[in-house]
């Protein structure tokens, strides 16, 4: 399973993948929302820290994708 994994605090996501790996998972790891709109295609679940990192209109385009 692949996971994408955003937050813009680096230690977080870094903490994150640590966890995630040593259970068998392929991780991404993205530290703003521009970033993501073409992985969130490849990706199997999100990880993400939405109240800091994304504003009404960002999230409705992810949405829109899905």
């Amino acid at each position: 399973m692949h996971v994408l994994v955003i937050d813009d605090e680096k230690e977080i996501c870094d903490l994150i993948e640590i966890y995630l790996v040593e259970e068998g998972f392929k991780v991404t790891k993205r530290y703003n929302a521009l970033t993501i709109l073409d992985d969130i295609q490849n990706v199997d679940l999100i990880i993400l820290d939405i109240r800091r990192l994304f504003n009404p209109k960002e999230l409705q385009k992810i949405i829109d994708i899905n």
